[in-house]
């Protein structure tokens, strides 16, 4: 019988035991084997394609010389794997969520697989999920210890220009995935690595390729689709009281497919009225994923065993939740210590985020939602759908307009939306998930939120969204309407522009959460905020503080008018009035100060007044600056831009 399998490796030398022991312990010993001898001369790209062309098979298997397997028969699996499914790529270990940097493992939590490793003479398994059996995980990459590759399902060979014996695995995963190729993880063929992987100059080298090349397509990760049920974590309210109204809310959610588990405090008397609630339990003394320390169990580190400390929980696995719903408000502390990684804390009725810290320093996004809102949000976010927003701005220097697409790329993407933020300026790169404004490129899915740009004509998109933040220096009355709908940042803003008659939404800029601190002390402080040109008129801001007495005068900002600066900041500049530019940690900004002032000409929302009365600094403003934001929380904001999006 020809083997329907064909294993290949790169050796630094002839290693006759090791094909001996590929055909033995596949089950199947007319195994076809491919070695290639190399010692540097060529990348391991390049030794993998020449086998992938030389095997006679559609399937094969590529592995490391220095693994062992500790599944018999593997040979029948695999098979098995590729028969049954449509998978181009299997792998014992990968990832659901390929981060901005390039490391696949950057997110411990959003690893799966099983490998053993076996290093001077001691071995450990690096369980990174629950083993799932002799079903599939689907993943965006693998890591290249062991890569079974059904030929006729991928797309992309691997790629030859990346050099060395480092990040193939990475970009042949990654490529193929960008194909639609899929992309998996199996856990009934077990293999012992015999060495730990390291990292080296190489490694960083081609990571940072990596990272430049894919830096408009990350972080990327594995989406519902239409169909899948959403995994759901409730924590109950443990009032007693709220039992009935607990279990109309879990059987709604039921119905509307969501996979629920509910964890319970023992230590409530109300644990026992869900006795009999159809839904999987667990205890606050056993949380999902965790195993809490004792003093006697032990847990193995690299090897190394470590007694684990009594209270402590130690994650085990990743269990996967799309949302965390908490309703206790006596638990929360402690839930937010176990869960804080997970994209969605729900809280009905709850109005816990404004009074403790580690809630605003938390990964969630705590929201007060009504049970229908949760239910409409979690569908349109976390369910794929095709298009992609792509927020596209002609300025994307330090400013506030930036800032603010930034926020609410950074928002939408928590919210399970691909957004993509590009510009011309490279100040917004790190910030978000972005690109040069020279890489975009129209797909016809695409929904576009287009600032400061005249674009003449509708691209042949899904929806064209203008979102607007000027006055004069846009008139968008004035030209030919290449967008869906507009967006204003308050009614007053909508006013300037009456001239403008089409569809429109008023939505403000997401804020950022700052702390208010005790002031008595930095009164006679003054901070002028704000990019300094003409229009701010920071030379009057300035002269006001002094004027009523101030001792010190900080000016933050950065200069978009040197000429402006040179002539009516610089003169004013002194050991006390002191020029500190652009400070991007804005808590620490009004920490330094106690009263704000702001001069001028013009202003459309002027955020700095908003940020004023979160930290309790006094504002002192003018004319322009009189009106105020549109009074929405940021949940809000992001759900009137979901609506705008989606409809």
């Amino acid at each position: 019988m020809k083997s329907l399998i064909t294993v290949g490796y790169s050796s630094r030398k002839h290693n006759p035991e090791f094909i001996d022991y590929l055909k033995k312990s596949s089950g199947f010993k007319k195994l076809e084997v491919i070695e290639k001898i190399n010692n540097g001369e060529k990348s391991l790209n390049q030794v993998y394609n020449e086998i992938l062309d030389e095997s006679e098979t559609d399937i094969v298997v590529l592995c490391h010389d220095d693994l062992y397997f500790d599944t018999n028969s593997w040979y029948h699996k695999i098979i098995n794997h590729f028969e049954k499914t449509d998978y181009g790529i299997l792998g014992v270990a990968g990832t659901t969520y390929m981060s901005k940097s390039g490391q696949w493992w950057e997110q411990r939590k959003k690893m799966h697989g099983i490998v053993n490793h076996e290093h001077e003479g001691k071995k450990w398994e690096s369980k990174y999920s629950p083993s799932l059996g002799n079903d599939i995980k689907e993943v965006v990459v693998v890591d290249g210890l062991f890569l079974a590759i059904k030929k006729s399902n991928i797309k992309k060979k691997f790629d030859e220009t990346v050099p060395g014996f480092h990040f193939y695995d990475v970009e042949f995963s990654f490529q193929n995935y960008l194909e639609k190729v899929k992309i998996g993880v199996i856990y009934n063929v077990r293999v012992t690595h015999k060495s730990i992987g390291m990292t080296n100059e190489q490694w960083e080298l081609n990571r940072q390729t990596f990272e430049k090349k894919y830096s408009n397509l990350l972080p990327t990760f594995i989406e519902k689709k239409v169909g899948d049920k959403l995994k759901c974590l409730y924590i109950p309210s443990q009032e007693e009281s709220d039992f009935e109204k607990t279990k109309k809310e879990l059987e709604f959610l039921s119905k509307q497919n969501f996979e629920i588990e509910v964890l319970l405090d023992e230590q409530k008397p109300i644990k026992k009225l869900y006795d009999n609630i159809k839904f999987k339990k667990f205890l606050l003394s056993n949380p999902p994923g965790y195993k809490i320390g004792d003093g006697k169990w032990q847990i193995q580190n690299m090897g190394t065993l470590e007694i684990s400390k009594p209270g402590i929980p130690y994650m085990m696995f990743d269990p996967n939740y799309d949302f965390v719903v908490l309703n206790s408000k006596e638990n929360y502390k402690q839930i937010l210590k176990l869960y804080s990684s997970y994209p969605k804390c729900v809280g009905f009725d709850l109005d816990i985020k404004k009074n403790h810290e580690s809630i605003k320093s938390s990964n969630f996004s705590l929201m007060n939602l009504s049970l229908t809102d949760f239910y409409s949000l979690s569908n349109s976010s976390l369910y794929t759908n095709k298009n992609k927003v792509k927020i596209v701005s002609g300025h994307s220097e330090k400013g506030g307009s930036t800032t603010a697409f930034i926020r609410l790329t950074n928002s939408l993407n928590d919210y399970g939306i691909d957004t993509t933020f590009y510009g011309p300026h490279d100040w917004h790169i790190d910030k978000c998930k972005s690109a040069d404004i020279k890489d975009l490129k129209f797909e016809k899915d695409d929904t576009l939120i287009v600032h400061f740009l005249n674009l003449q004509q509708r691209p042949n998109v899904s929806k064209v969204i203008l979102s607007i933040h000027e006055k004069n220096l846009f008139e968008i009355s004035k030209m030919t309407p290449f967008w869906d709908k507009v967006i204003f940042l308050n009614e007053k803003h909508k006013q300037y522009h009456d001239g403008f008659k089409g569809d429109f939404e008023i939505i403000p800029n997401i804020t950022e959460e700052l702390n208010s601190n005790e002031k008595n002390k930095l009164d006679k402080i003054a901070g002028v905020i704000g990019t300094i040109d003409f229009n701010k008129q920071t030379h009057v801001s300035i002269q006001r503080a002094l004027s009523d007495g101030c001792t010190k005068v900080y000016i933050f900002g950065s200069i978009s008018q040197p000429d402006y600066f040179d002539k009516f900041v610089n003169p004013l500049l002194s050991d006390d009035v002191i020029y500190y530019g652009h400070l991007e940690d804005k808590q620490m900004m009004y920490d330094m100060i106690g009263r704000v002032y702001l001069s001028s000409l013009s202003e459309v929302a002027p955020l700095v007044k908003n940020e004023c009365e979160s930290t309790g600094t006094k504002f002192f403003g003018n004319q322009a600056t009189e009106h105020d934001q549109e009074k929405l929380t940021n949940e809000e904001i992001v759900k009137k831009w979901l609506k705008v999006i989606q409809k």
